[in-house]
């Protein structure tokens, strides 16, 4: 059991936020996408900050957010020397450039658009 987005253009129809068995049993107001993905993506970076990513003087490239290693399938988070590059083949999963600027010092943000 759990939840996920819903996208009938796509070839994964359903793409799942939150599973019972990994999350627990979840109450309607567990069922925001907006703060689901913000706690994906801030689980993704205490991940890359335990790996030591980004390392100051060794490197400034990093991916930020793996997709599905990251429970965030269908999403693609690039960091080059601060900039962000995101990648989404899920409509609901990209987040807003306001996520970025107010959660890190970035200082571009730029869109790869879709094929």
């Amino acid at each position: 059991m759990g939840w996920g987005t819903y996208n009938a253009q796509s070839m994964y129809r359903v793409r799942m936020l939150w599973l019972n068995s990994i999350d627990g049993n979840f109450a309607a107001s567990d069922m925001n996408v907006g703060q689901v993905v913000g706690k994906r993506i801030a689980a993704a970076a205490a991940t890359r900050s335990i790996l030591m990513l980004p390392q100051k003087g060794v490197t400034d490239a990093y991916r930020l957010v793996n997709g599905e290693g990251d429970r965030l399938g269908g999403l693609v988070i690039d960091v080059y020397a601060g900039n962000f590059v995101v990648s989404s083949s899920a409509r609901c999963r990209t987040p807003s450039p306001s996520f970025f600027l107010s959660s890190s010092s970035a200082l571009h943000l730029l869109r790869r658009p879709r094929s």
